[in-house]
């Protein structure tokens, strides 16, 4: 199991070298929640600002048959595509390795006869309780392509001065599942929403109102056996720039003593916010 990150790095547009494609690593248990995140990436990449795009659980075998995650797609049908396999390595000699294989794809529209080309493939020796993060030096995306694939088909206008590069981290768990044992899936967060006995909302400032943009922060919560929420994550975000207004506001929510009557153990759910000048924006995407 691994848990995925997909993070951005902006940076002044033509004033700074593009980033390292070194890999990082670092201990799982050294960055457990969002403010640690940020503070270990920005080590590694001092240049720029950084955010959190998406937080994803997922299952990745060694076999031939790679786990595919869609990171992007337009209006026009072009994607970019990660594919994730898992291989046996030499190890240390004695002891055999896992080798996890990330394949960026980008996929434009079938009918001016593009075909799938691979715009990063890396190879990282993983071992459990450890994380992997490193930025796809390639993949820079300038304001149009940013606003066209990561913001919903925002106006690039906002976005000028400066290029958009996109980072992937793994958190690796060979051993044990990292999914919390009392956990509250998208879907069904909604109903524990509306269980809560309180609910701060985002403040939306007045630059982001003036600069009309749209979007939605998905925060992930760990609510205590008191109803505080103790600990809040990323878990997806299309407008980045208001994620720790989000993340502040999800840790004054406050849910009933009753939901921990039989038992006591906390529970993982999640909380959204919008930001809309329009009538659709800013609606989440649907879960699978």
């Amino acid at each position: 199991m691994l848990t995925m990150k997909l993070f951005q790095l902006r940076v002044p547009n033509g004033k700074t070298e593009p980033p390292t494609d070194q890999t990082f690593k670092v201990r799982t248990g050294q960055i457990v929640d969002h403010d640690k995140w940020i503070s270990t990436l920005k080590k590694s990449y001092p240049v720029g600002d950084i955010a959190i795009l998406r937080t994803e659980l997922r299952r990745v075998f060694r076999t031939s048959k790679p786990t595919t995650v869609s990171l992007a797609r337009s209006q026009d049908g072009s994607s970019f595509e990660l594919s994730l396999n898992g291989a046996q390595s030499y190890g240390d000699g004695t002891t055999p390795g896992t080798s996890l294989i990330p394949e960026l794809n980008a996929n434009l529209p079938k009918k001016s006869g593009n075909k799938p080309t691979a715009v990063s493939i890396q190879s990282i020796e993983v071992d459990s309780g450890y994380s992997y993060y490193y930025v796809i030096s390639n993949f820079k995306l300038p304001p149009a392509d940013y606003a066209k694939y990561f913001r919903l088909g925002e106006n690039p206008q906002p976005f000028e001065g400066y290029d958009y590069y996109i980072g992937l981290a793994f958190s690796v768990e060979l051993e044990k599942d990292p999914q919390p044992r009392r956990y509250v899936d998208e879907r069904a967060s909604a109903s524990l929403e509306e269980k809560a006995t309180r609910r701060v909302q985002l403040e939306t400032p007045q630059g982001i109102k003036d600069l009309k943009l749209n979007g939605f922060i998905r925060v992930k919560v760990e609510i205590n056996a008191e109803g505080k929420v103790v600990r809040t994550d990323i878990q997806s975000s299309s407008i980045p720039e208001v994620n720790d207004l989000a993340l502040a506001a999800a840790r004054q929510w406050e849910f009933p003593q009753s939901l921990f009557s039989e038992d006591k153990t906390p529970i993982t759910g999640f909380v959204t916010f919008r930001i809309s000048d329009k009538s659709e924006a800013g609606k989440p995407p649907s879960q699978q």
